[in-house]
């Protein structure tokens, strides 16, 4: 996505990512303006929440690595399923308390 091209919606994290998705994936932009690809490879990927710990959630309706899901991007960059409970998952959301998905 190269400024904003094809966002679905974008995302402020705590330190000024600004993480954006839609597409095939999530990018994030620090605030020096330089954009980082953080997950490619997910098929309409339709929204990012920031989490106190660092990582990022996010849901896709389908990827290059299965069916739909709600992902984790880890601080370390690791993009793991974090969910299949949603057959399509059209969002995703943290308690405030960030205990539950």
């Amino acid at each position: 996505m190269q400024d904003g091209e094809g966002a679905g919606g974008v995302q402020v994290g705590q330190h000024g990512r600004v993480g954006a998705w839609g597409g095939e994936g999530v990018t994030g932009t620090e605030k020096d303006g330089k954009r980082t690809v953080l997950a490619d490879g997910h098929y309409a990927t339709n929204d990012v929440v920031y989490a106190i710990d660092g990582s990022i959630y996010f849901s896709s309706i389908a990827s290059t690595r299965g069916s739909a899901a709600i992902h984790q991007i880890t601080r370390n960059g690791e993009v793991r399923v974090a969910s299949r409970d949603c057959e399509q998952p059209g969002g995703v959301a943290l308690a405030p308390n960030q205990q539950k998905l």
